[in-house]
């Protein structure tokens, strides 16, 4: 939502292209099935225009129904797709990528089964199921220049506006249920406002407010309203082939289902199991025997190793093969090892945002816990009890998304050094001693670490795992700073200039492009 999202180009097609006749579809939709290799074999050599000439064949050429789920969704399409070039040269061009089609598909196949429900339930056009293919790729953790994420891509303002407000713990934006439940608010909203869905989905994207503007000229210079004015304002280019694409990627699904077949999987239906008070989901994935991807995957809003401390029952979602291992493993076990409260005493200097900090919780956490401790007069000696990962030295002890340990043949683990740690903190973290970091990384008696800097860490190798930072393509504004924009995206202003040397300069202009990595959960603690 918002502009400045990146968008894919529309594909350059020649007004000499005609479409490669084919004999048999048949033959050709039996292959796709046969070679798991079809799909990058057609983008490498360019034969997927034979499909594109399936499609200008029109619909009598349908090959098999799609899988069940998706031909249920496609059974509710009811609105009609307007007949524009733009939509038709879109369709052609989501056609001739079958790797982005089938990629995203597959994303779309976890959060659909949580999403067409609840468009259901507010009675809104199945069609806008696949918007979320044009906002995000069906990406929880895609992130905008503009700080928008999530599925929906809410910027920071229309989340407030719509209750999805960051904390340390959860990100809403990113919540698949959550983000939906809103987007079709405001997607409903939008459409009563202007009576049509393309100008909603248009104003979902530019904002109402350019919208209706675009609609005042129009109409003074035209003296009169179209039926469908989107195609006649004059809108920002990124808005014109945001609801194109939209439009192109519906005429797939009504014209054109032997295309997609082969790229479709059946969906798996989401059940949602109860979990009373803060857990560990390290502990809880292990217990259960359930792999802690599947668990963030599903569930993609928590910013933190575990579930919110001080929520009560929280419904983690899970596919029906893990529901009962789930249940189950929490059935059995024992409260003391869901979460590991720790017992702080407050030392001289210190503060309870520094208290947070170096246990990496927010500060409305500590407060809600410690709820006798009055923040104006923190005395020393204080016990403050705080929530921590039950097991010390995992390094899954942080949300999935904020891993950056590194496996080492050596025997040893590199880590990145964050804002805020210490080797105190490293030491308890990873179950070593202050004392065998400073040996391991040469580091002299009453030296320190430094953001940004590598060291090693004294343990088993373990797996390493991907972590979901995001590169997003930041046009740099009036009033920006080198400084500024590390302090947006929560990076290093060390880190923008190591990602694009040409700017080493602190002297930065309007208009420039810079490529930054950013961490969504980063982007999440500063919108609390």
């Amino acid at each position: 939502m918002g502009l400045g999202r990146v968008t894919r180009p529309i594909l350059q097609k020649s007004n000499s292209f005609r479409p490669t006749p084919l004999r048999d579809t048949t033959d050709i939709m039996a292959c796709t099935r046969s070679n798991p290799d079809w799909r990058h074999r057609w983008v490498q050599t360019g034969a997927f225009l034979a499909i594109i000439g399936v499609l200008a064949l029109g619909p009598s050429l349908q090959a098999e129904a799609l899988p069940p789920s998706w031909e249920r969704l496609a059974n509710e399409f009811a609105l009609e797709v307007p007949q524009q070039p733009v939509i038709e040269r879109w369709r052609q061009s989501l056609a001739g990528d079958l790797h982005d089609l089938s990629t995203t598909f597959a994303r779309a196949s976890t959060y659909l089964p949580i999403i067409l429900p609840i468009i259901r339930e507010e009675g809104l056009p199945a069609e806008l199921a696949l918007l979320p293919f044009v906002e995000s790729r069906f990406d929880p953790f895609a992130i905008s220049p503009f700080r928008a994420t999530g599925l929906w891509q809410f910027i920071p303002a229309t989340a407030r506006r719509f209750d999805l407000v960051p904390t340390a713990w959860i990100d809403p934006r990113r919540d698949p249920e959550a983000s939906t439940r809103a987007a079709m608010r405001y997607l409903a909203s939008l459409y009563r406002r202007f009576n049509d869905w393309s100008l909603a989905v248009a104003a979902y994207n530019a904002g109402e407010g350019n919208i209706a503007r675009a609609i005042r000229h129009y109409t003074v210079k035209a003296g009169n309203e179209a039926s469908s004015p989107v195609w006649f304002l004059d809108l920002p280019s990124q808005t014109d082939v945001y609801v194109a694409q939209w439009w192109g990627l519906v005429s797939l699904f009504h014209d054109h289902q032997e295309l997609l077949d082969p790229l479709l999987s059946d969906w798996t239906p989401v059940l949602h199991v109860p979990i009373e008070g803060p857990v560990d989901l390290t502990v809880l994935a292990k217990v259960a025997d359930v792999p802690l991807e599947e668990l963030y995957r599903l569930n993609p809003e928590f910013n933190r190793w575990g579930t919110p401390p001080k929520t009560g029952i929280w419904h983690l979602r899970v596919t029906p093969e893990y529901a009962n291992a789930i249940r189950s493993a929490w059935a059995r076990l024992p409260s003391s090892e869901r979460v590991a409260w720790i017992r702080h005493r407050v030392l001289l200097g210190e503060t309870l945002d520094s208290i947070a900090r170096r246990y990496r919780v927010d500060l409305e956490t500590l407060l809600s816990i410690n709820h006798a401790v009055d923040p104006r007069r923190l005395r020393i000696g204080t016990v403050l009890v705080i929530p921590q990962s039950a097991r010390r030295g995992n390094t899954f002890n942080v949300a999935l998304q904020e891993r950056q340990l590194l496996t080492s043949s050596a025997g040893y683990l590199t880590y990145k050094v964050q804002t805020g740690d210490s080797l105190w903190d490293l030491a308890r973290r990873f179950d070593s001693s202050v004392s065998r970091l400073r040996a391991l990384n040469g580091i002299y008696q009453g030296g320190g670490i430094q953001v940004g800097q590598t060291i090693k860490i004294p343990q088993k190798a373990t797996p390493a795992t991907m972590g979901t930072t995001r590169k997003v393509v930041y046009t740099v504004r009036h009033g920006d700073s080198l400084a500024s924009i590390a302090t947006k995206f929560g990076i290093q202003v060390s880190d923008v200039v190591a990602w694009n040397p040409q700017y080493r300069s602190p002297l930065i202009r309007p208009g420039q492009k810079m490529i930054l990595y950013v961490r969504p959960t980063d982007i999440a603690d500063r919108l609390m």
